[in-house]
């Protein structure tokens, strides 16, 4: 299909649900679970931040649903049509573990050489110790989680991470790379990784910061688009976004 103002129309309103949700809408979540915060119970017991991801984080992955299933009715992709979710054969949840661990280090081995070319290039504006880009990678969206992890058991602060990464690849990968998939497989795939690595600089404090979870969206958006128009099945990569999510934060 030819690019036409179709094809522009339906980009800007893609772009407008991506902005509204993930940037207006989890800041506004944000924002309450601060004021929540402050008079909760919990609050009492842990840091005011800590109090603050136990809050945020359940519901951004509850508004998140609901977040997908609105995009789907509004690029008319039936939640059928996102492919299987089931694990039809165990070698599918080998085949996530082996992929997540794969594009983790394929995305630290491109953060280490961005790593590397910043200290040279630039060695007054960019710290040499490596500690310091350690504490630069934890910081923005990634510390929510951290401070999840202190205060909830391991299991239920890892199902609530996993919920979120369920609802990003439903997202960009069941739901937006057939939608743009029309108007060609480089396209969707283009596409569907771009809107993914933009995604990941909201609730960022900098643009070097926020470098880190653009390598890592640049590489799980790519494999996981081209695999997902090749094998329609949403589970193995959400198994392997939760290994590499898994294994950058902890």
């Amino acid at each position: 299909m030819p690019y036409d103002a179709l094809f522009i129309v339906k980009f800007i309103l893609v772009l407008l649900f991506i902005i509204g949700y993930y940037r207006f809408i989890k800041n506004k979540i944000i924002y309450f679970a601060g004021k929540a915060a402050e008079n909760a119970a919990l609050s009492r017991h842990y840091p005011y931040e800590i109090a603050k991801g136990v809050i945020e984080l359940p519901l951004i992955v509850l508004t998140h649903l609901l977040f997908c299933v609105i995009l789907a009715k509004t690029c008319d992709i039936s939640f059928p049509k996102l492919g299987t979710m089931s694990l039809r054969a165990p070698y599918l949840l080998l085949y996530g573990v082996l992929l997540g661990l794969g594009v983790m280090g394929t995305a630290s081995l491109l953060g280490r050489f961005y790593i590397e070319i910043m200290r040279t290039l630039f060695p007054r504006q960019f710290p040499t110790d490596i500690k310091h880009w350690l504490i630069m990678v934890r910081s923005g969206w990634i510390r929510h989680y951290l401070h999840v992890l202190q205060a909830l058991p391991l299991p239920i602060a890892l199902l609530i991470a996993f919920g979120q990464v369920c609802c990003e690849e439903i997202v960009f990968r069941g739901i937006l790379t057939p939608y743009f998939l029309p108007y060609g497989q480089a396209t969707a795939i283009l596409l569907s990784t771009a809107l993914f690595m933009y995604m990941q600089l909201f609730q960022m404090p900098n643009r070097v910061s926020g470098v880190f979870p653009l390598i890592g969206a640049l590489v799980m958006g790519t494999v996981g688009s081209i695999l997902y128009l090749q094998i329609p099945n949403l589970m193995p990569l959400m198994i392997a976004h939760m290994i590499f999510f898994s294994v950058a934060v902890l």
